[in-house]
């Protein structure tokens, strides 16, 4: 089991060239299907990498829009895209080999992750109303499912951790959502992660609750501390180049 020896707290003032209290990079993904790192920019791009650092995907957001979310769905890359200002939320598409954009739909739920499901379909899971939601949603049509809600639960983080099983933060709980049956259990109780990420190198996943990240059975639930930090945890990166 991997194992946390330290931490550092990193602080820098990015030089932003476009001069506003925004952050420059929204999201920064690593998409299961291809291998590749996707990040939205402040600028109006989402662009894509190897694992080398060979530039391989550029395309222009909608105008006006930020790219926080990205996942390769058959020949399109779909990116949830963010008004800064407005507040609007869309799903736009692109193609994949050329950047050229396709179509975008509106969306009526903050979508906190994005996953491909098949060729033609995206699966969304985000808050609306203050309700967690599972979003069915055709890439084709803009066409929407909501397969599950869950009351007064917003959603707070997703981990996939094969294709169609996802877990789910909620609060005060943890569960395992199955596509296939539209099924959920319960995987934890009593805890509220605030990240959760699969680690294929290890097959374990990793949750941040509030200064502490643990490792949790997928199948069983079982919970590991692996480090208390002495920060809250925003995010989990495994290192994935080993």
């Amino acid at each position: 089991m991997p194992t946390l020896s330290s931490s550092t707290t990193w602080t820098a003032n990015n030089l932003n060239p476009a001069n506003t209290l925004l952050p420059y990079f929204f999201g920064f993904y690593t998409d299961p299907v291809d291998g590749r790192i996707y990040v939205g920019t402040q600028d109006g791009f989402i662009r894509g990498w190897t694992g080398n650092g060979a530039s391989t995907f550029t395309a222009s957001t909608v105008a006006g829009y930020r790219s926080q979310l990205t996942a390769v769905v058959g020949d399109r890359l779909a990116s949830v895209q963010v008004h800064p200002v407005l507040g609007d939320r869309i799903l736009a598409l692109h193609a994949y080999a050329s950047g050229a954009p396709i179509v975008h739909f509106p969306l009526d739920l903050d979508v906190h992750a994005l996953f491909a499901r098949g060729g033609q379909h995206a699966l969304l899971f985000g808050t609306k109303d203050g309700n967690g939601v599972i979003q069915d949603r055709s890439v084709g049509t803009g066409g929407s499912f909501e397969m599950r809600t869950f009351t007064g639960e917003p959603v707070m983080c997703v981990a996939e951790v094969s294709s169609g099983t996802y877990l789910v933060g909620l609060p005060e709980r943890i569960i395992r959502f199955n596509y296939a049956g539209n099924t959920v259990s319960t995987l934890a109780s009593g805890v509220t992660a605030t990240d959760l990420v699969y680690d294929p190198a290890s097959g374990a996943v990793y949750a941040a609750l509030n200064d502490n990240v643990s490792s949790i059975d997928p199948q069983t639930g079982s919970m590991t501390a692996i480090a208390t930090l002495p920060h809250v945890v925003g995010r989990i990166l495994p290192l994935r180049n080993r």
